[in-house]
């Protein structure tokens, strides 16, 4: 009996230091600001944060070899397109608020775009929603149909994210 107790002890510690230790690589980084767009938007908060991990490890002073930047990795032509549909200027894209703002909003347009198929979003957010339209993606797509491997594995990282983000804070 004593021994199956010593067991149990140990299987209870492991599982929290597992959990405690997924917390670490899977934080909750800017999440009154990521709330309040995701909000505003109506995404899954945990979504967008699954989005920030994938983009940009949660460095807001990240830039890509395509001159994104920020934790949402906005160009500045796709925070030019948003500004003027917002009417709302912005002067720094690694401003914490902006970059969510228009990273979360920019996901919405996405969504909206392909009714509301995060698959179809998410490989819009990576590859540009033209070069999508070219692939003639329907709703349900699988996965190997897209045609840049580097868009594929977004879209798998984002997916993977988001399931351990809603198993790991379900019900926080």
């Amino acid at each position: 009996m004593k021994k199956f107790l010593s067991l149990c002890i140990l299987v209870a510690i492991m599982i929290f230091c597992s959990i405690k230790i997924l917390k670490v690589n899977f934080p909750l980084t800017y999440i009154d600001t990521v709330n309040r767009y995701a909000t505003e938007y109506k995404i899954d908060k945990y979504l967008i944060l699954s989005i920030i991990k994938a983009e940009s490890g949660f460095d807001k002073n990240a830039k890509s070899k395509a001159n994104a930047q920020g934790l949402m990795q906005v160009t500045e032509d796709t925070a030019s397109f948003i500004s003027h549909k917002l009417g709302d200027k912005y002067t720094k894209l690694l401003d914490i608020d902006t970059n969510i703002k228009f990273g979360t909003w920019y996901f919405r347009y996405l969504l909206d775009k392909y009714d509301n198929d995060e698959r179809l979003a998410l490989a819009a957010y990576n590859a540009g929603f033209g070069n999508v339209d070219k692939w003639e993606l329907k709703s349900g797509f699988d996965i190997s149909e897209i045609k840049f491997p580097e868009t594929k594995e977004y879209v798998k990282r984002v997916e993977l994210y988001y399931s351990i983000y809603k198993k790991l804070y379900r019900g926080e």
